[in-house]
């Protein structure tokens, strides 16, 4: 009998801790998923040089980085619309589409008006630089 005492409040414990990591998981958004990581392109930076990485960071803010040749640092804020990440400079010059696709990001040439020097085509993807 008391073995079985020890049972149900056992599994009562791990039953408990379940339903709070479970409440904790819910609680995620896409702030707290995508953000504070950088995203690398995978064909590399402009004109070959460096890399070209997009940070996220998680108060909704971004930043972007052609590579080493580029003098254009882009900036602005993010967002996820119907599961697609819109990325939309402060200068008003460029808003990018991605799928979220294993921790990477999947580029969608409709609806974007693509970067100043890299010229990413559709389907290309940005991996994420530090899981």
């Amino acid at each position: 009998m008391k073995g079985t005492t020890v049972m149900k409040r056992l599994l009562l414990a791990l039953t408990t801790s379940a339903a709070l990591l479970c409440t904790g998981c819910a609680r995620q958004t896409a702030e707290t998923v995508l953000g504070g990581k950088s995203y690398v392109y995978e064909n590399g930076g402009f004109a070959g040089i460096g890399k070209f990485g997009i940070r996220l960071d998680t108060d909704g803010t971004f930043s972007y980085y052609e590579g080493w040749a580029s003098s254009y640092v882009g900036y602005g804020s993010w967002k996820i619309e119907n599961g697609v990440l819109i990325l939309s400079t402060d200068d008003g010059n460029y808003v990018n589409r991605f799928m979220i696709e294993g921790g990477d990001l999947v580029f969608l040439e409709d609806n974007s008006t693509n970067f100043l020097y890299v010229k990413v085509a559709d389907g290309e993807r940005f991996l994420c630089d530090n899981n």
